[in-house]
């Protein structure tokens, strides 16, 4: 800690940071483009499928308070670690999707772990 009683920002973060951050748009993108041959492939129709894009939106608005609460708690390194971690797990879950309800499950996944990326300790 410095004399102020605050962290130093370790600037090797800086490219980690803006990466992760520029996944969630990212993402989505290829999502919306993709809804309707997901739903062919699966089934199901384009109402459902639209929670594909839904569903990471409200687990990513749910998840940051959560999420940031729990950095406080825990540390930045560790919930960014976790969150990594979650979204691993969140892509094997979604490539092996046998229907759009597990696909769901992972994009919810996948919104709860993108908000470790966004919250920094605030002291």
């Amino acid at each position: 800690m410095t004399a102020t009683g605050q962290e130093r920002f370790d600037r090797k973060l800086i490219a980690p940071m803006v990466l992760g951050s520029a996944l969630n748009p990212v993402n989505s993108s290829m999502i919306a483009v993709a809804l309707v041959p997901i739903g062919a492939a699966l089934g199901a129709p384009p109402a459902e499928t639209a929670w594909l894009v839904s569903a990471l939106y409200l687990a990513t608005a749910i998840g940051q308070p959560v999420v940031g609460r729990l950095v406080d708690l825990h540390g930045p390194r560790r919930l960014f670690l976790a969150g990594a971690a979650l979204l691993g797990i969140a892509g094997v879950l979604g490539a092996l999707a046998p229907n759009l309800g597990v696909l769901v499950v992972a994009r919810v996944l996948i919104g709860f772990g993108t908000c470790a990326g966004y919250r920094r300790r605030c002291t």
